[in-house]
């Protein structure tokens, strides 16, 4: 993900930790994440919005 993202693993981390909390998405094991079913619809509300306004 740091890849895609093109930040340090350290900001990457952090990133995540914040989303775990925020229960937007949960860990499956120590590589992988997946996005809940509330961050689904949080992600629908708010920022598919906002990028397809950009146009």
């Amino acid at each position: 993900m740091k890849v895609i993202l093109r930040k340090t693993a350290k900001i990457t981390n952090t990133q995540l930790g914040e989303l775990c909390r925020k229960e937007l998405v949960v860990r499956v094991d120590n590589e992988h994440y997946k996005l809940t079913t509330f961050g689904i619809v949080k992600l629908q509300k708010e920022a598919l919005p906002a990028v397809k306004s950009r146009g």
